[in-house]
């Protein structure tokens, strides 16, 4: 794998996870700021330049700036979300899962090299138990119990930032963020008055599984005599225009409701209809004179209201079905969209035959795709009442660059691109998937809006009896705006 760089870097701009946070209500707490406590041996270690001849690995991976050998002087206290959707956290042994014995690695190494060791403890804390999570946070503060990094559920991370419980990572220099292992778009998105509370990249697996893909019928496009979605997509001609020409194709409205009809698209939840907002090209926060964030016009233009009749329109059609069954399973739907996990867990052990495609654009003449990343994602962030700071910005890098190196190929060349893909292309679709994935600050900071952020969307899309958008979005624009005025003050 020799002359990896370019790749390399595309591979994290995507990255991302994104987004959220957690309690329904949004309190504001002073934030903190840099600390000087880091032990004077590990001071000295961070100014060491590496004892290196080339800034490449073997593989052509870029390498990290810090030492090959320190000692922190320190172990480090790592909170995690003990019910995350796939194995990130706290692997102990190697079991032959490709993915996990990486992580396993990951960590032998990262230990060995920074002379540490990381104390994991966990807590439940996903969608349902992001509150709980936030509570034992601060409680574990006000009590002085030792806590260095938290890594928790996307909505509850940036709930947490908003309580004054995160510093700022910008602070810690030895944080890389120009290295290709933290992903730029999040970092510049997620960035308030100056000040960046979490990230994340290839120091979460749940990063790379939660990116938002279009899942093809290999054997239905053939037998229809379909247009090739990769063909589509390298030529710019993937929209969803032609996405729902293609679903309507293979329906014969005379069969619908037996058990032989096929089905032009479905989803299994309306969580999944997310990515028509951000494929079209949408946003609902943007950035106003002097990089401020504000309420994004896009989110209640006209393109927004065409998009959602359009899409409304068709997902209750006899084209489309939106709940369980899934029968993209039983070889009756020509698309489904779904987190790229998907491949791994649904479709590894069929014999659909099946391709892959980024979320279509709103029309050619838009410039680019756009990937949503689902909400459990893994964001990391250092606790304003660790004693070792400094060192756990430390651990985040290295953890972040090997990664990079060691669990990202394994996730996706290994696992994703050649265990679970069909065909040649999916490959390169995957690298373009990821390299187009997006973030808003509205989505990371949804519950700051009370969710409203993919609500009013997903309501609307979700609706069989379609009222305006943007009636709907006019009704709440003041509310949406007194969110976002609370939200920044919170970082001033």
């Amino acid at each position: 794998m020799k002359n990896r760089s370019s790749h390399a870097v595309s591979l994290l701009t995507l990255l991302l996870a994104l987004l959220m946070l957690s309690a329904s209500a949004v309190s504001c707490a002073d934030t903190g700021t840099g600390s000087d406590d880091t032990s004077a041996q590990a001071t000295a270690a961070l100014t060491e330049a590496p004892e290196t001849s080339s800034i490449y690995d073997t593989d052509g991976y870029l390498l990290d700036k810090l030492p090959e050998k320190m000692s922190l002087g320190t172990d480090i206290a790592l909170l995690y979300w003990s019910d995350v959707e796939n194995p990130e956290f706290e692997i102990t042994e190697q079991g032959g899962e490709i993915v996990e014995d990486a992580l396993y690695t990951r960590d032998v190494r990262v230990k060995e090299r920074l002379g540490t060791d990381i104390v994991y403890s966990s807590t439940p804390g996903n969608n349902n138990n992001n509150a709980a999570f936030t509570t034992y946070v601060q409680n574990a503060v006000k009590g002085g119990e030792t806590l260095d990094i938290i890594a928790a559920y996307s909505m509850t991370t940036a709930n947490i930032s908003t309580l004054g419980l995160c510093e700022n990572l910008l602070d810690y220099p030895v944080i890389d963020f120009s290295a290709p292992w933290w992903p730029s778009d999040l970092v510049s998105e997620a960035t308030i008055n100056n000040k960046l509370f979490f990230s994340s990249g290839d120091i979460s697996t749940n990063m790379l599984y939660m990116m938002y893909t279009v899942f093809f019928n290999k054997s239905l496009i053939e037998e229809y005599g379909l247009e090739d979605p990769y063909t589509l997509v390298s030529e710019g001609r993937w929209t969803f225009e032609k996405f729902m020409e293609m679903a309507d194709a293979v329906v014969d409205t005379a069969g619908y409701g037996t058990d032989s009809y096929i089905y032009g698209f479905n989803v299994t939840s309306d969580v999944h209809i997310d990515p028509w907002f951000y494929g079209a090209g949408l946003r609902t926060v943007s950035r106003g004179d002097g990089g401020v964030p504000v309420l994004s016009d896009s989110w209640h233009s006209e393109q927004a209201e065409n998009a959602v009749a359009r899409a409304n329109a068709f997902l209750h059609s006899q084209t489309s079905t939106i709940g369980s069954p899934d029968v993209f399973l039983q070889d009756r739907s020509l698309f489904t969209m779904h987190r790229s996990v998907y491949a791994k867990n649904n479709l590894s052990g069929t014999d659909i035959d099946f391709g892959i495609a980024v979320t279509p654009k709103d029309s050619e003449e838009q410039e680019k795709y756009a990937t949503c990343l689902a909400f459990p994602v893994s964001l990391y962030a250092i606790c304003t009442a660790s004693e070792h700071k400094n060192e756990s910005a430390t651990l985040l890098e290295a953890l972040a660059s090997q990664g990079y190196r060691t669990v990202t190929p394994a996730l996706f060349e290994i696992s994703l691109k050649t265990k679970y893909a069909m065909d040649s292309e999916t490959g390169k679709m995957f690298d373009l998937i990821r390299e187009t994935v997006v973030f808003d600050l509205g989505r990371l900071y949804t519950t700051a809006f009370n969710k409203r952020t993919y609500q009013i969307f997903r309501s609307a899309m979700s609706n069989a009896t379609y009222t305006s958008y943007l009636k709907q979005y006019n009704g709440e624009a003041k509310l949406l705006k007194s969110y976002l005025d609370k939200l920044l003050s919170c970082f001033e």
